[in-house]
């Protein structure tokens, strides 16, 4: 029995005759081929018969960046202790300036209310002495005129007496001459008055008068200027009451008047002096003057202090700031972002390598001893990586939205 020919029947696993050679018709060797490709029954599986790209070569040469900035504070903080943050720029203290100016003006001040007190008690003196003047004055003009009233009632009763001596120091010549007060006489009188104008006189006429006779002095006597002249000597007469009342009254007058007199010189003489000596003396004058040039010269110097005054910079003022965490920090920053710029170097990226190095030279900086230098290296260190990142950030495109 003769059978029918049956088709030969294809191997799915074999590509077609015409196709054998063909590397693009085997699933095993297109890369392109899909598993539905291979069998239906793998369709919808969306994975390719491709293995996953071998992993990238392991690059040698690279560091730690984190390593780095871990020395690099160690680093700082030596540096910190090693070199200390410099001090402010020593300026002149102001307030010891401005204290000087306070004490040399209060002294100054002190001195000139001394001047015006000085001054003040000087006129009230003054003021005083020309008001005693005027009452003294007014107190002997008075005594003057009662002792012209006085004088002119004893002289009207022949009862002047001699005030020019001491009565205590009369010798007998003097008595005979001028009088006796003992007893009340009013001494020789004749032609001349009493026997002369001074004791000495009075002496001399009476050693004259006594070395007269009897006879020669019944009939002479001798008068003021010496000379022996023709005259009865009268006999000593005794003061009525009348006449010792005036008489007494003259010496009173007089003695007030005298007084009088006396108080007034004194009080002119003590007006004349403190007129010429003045409120103060030159030496006081002097030492005010010197005073108070210390204290222009000390407000000048103030005034000179206040200009030369330059305050810290803002950058300085942010070093110290930072105070011990800026070499600290800069440390670590200078390992670390050092460390990255190694990196990128070794990969072929030079700008970020160059990036990174800024930042770390900032960091470098931050350990600084000077202030303001400090800043600048904080500076550096922050805003090209700032830069940096904001550019790469740029680069990175968006994830897409589901």
């Amino acid at each position: 029995m003769a059978t029918s020919a049956q088709p030969a029947q294809t191997d799915p696993f074999l590509a077609p005759a015409g196709q054998q050679d063909e590397s693009s018709s085997d699933p095993f060797l297109n890369p392109n081929a899909t598993l539905a490709d291979v069998h239906p029954a793998f369709a919808g599986s969306g994975t390719t018969t491709t293995s996953p790209p071998p992993p990238a070569p392991k690059q040698t040469g690279l560091v730690d960046p984190s390593m780095g900035a871990i020395l690099g504070g160690i680093a700082g903080v030596g540096v910190n202790k090693a070199l200390p943050l410099q001090p402010p720029t020593p300026q002149p203290s102001v307030a010891t300036a401005s204290g000087n100016v306070a004490n040399q003006s209060a002294v100054a001040q002190q001195m000139m209310s001394d001047l015006v007190k000085r001054q003040l008690a000087h006129t009230n003196q003054l003021s005083g002495l020309q008001q005693a003047i005027q009452t003294t004055q007014a107190m002997h003009n008075q005594n003057m005129t009662n002792f012209a009233q006085a004088s002119q009632n004893a002289q009207a009763m022949n009862a002047v007496p001699n005030l020019d001596l001491n009565p205590g120091e009369l010798t007998t010549g003097d008595k005979w001459a001028f009088g006796n007060p003992e007893k009340g006489t009013t001494g020789v009188t004749g032609d001349m008055g009493p026997g002369g104008k001074s004791v000495t006189e009075a002496a001399r006429n009476y050693k004259l008068q006594q070395g007269l006779s009897p006879s020669e002095a019944a009939k002479f006597k001798v008068n003021r200027s010496g000379l022996i002249v023709t005259n009865e000597l009268p006999i000593e007469t005794p003061l009525t009451p009348a006449q010792q009342a005036a008489q007494e009254a003259y010496k009173e007058a007089h003695k007030k008047m005298t007084e009088s007199e006396a108080a007034l010189k004194e009080l002119h003489d003590r007006h004349s002096k403190l007129v010429k000596e003045g409120p103060y003396t030159k030496a006081h004058e002097e030492a005010v003057a010197r005073q108070q040039a210390k204290a222009t010269g000390a407000e000048a110097e103030l005034k000179t202090l206040l200009e030369s005054v330059k305050p810290e910079s803002v950058l300085a003022t942010a070093g110290r700031v930072m105070g011990r965490i800026g070499p600290m920090a800069g440390g670590a920053t200078a390992g670390g972002r050092l460390m990255e710029a190694w990196n990128e170097l070794q990969k072929r990226n030079y700008g970020p390598a160059a990036v990174h190095t800024i930042s770390g030279l900032g960091g470098l900086a931050m350990m600084y001893p000077n202030p303001a230098v400090r800043s600048l290296g904080a500076l550096a260190s922050t805003i090209p990586e700032a830069g940096l990142s904001a550019y790469e950030a740029s680069k990175t495109p968006a994830s897409p939205s589901r």
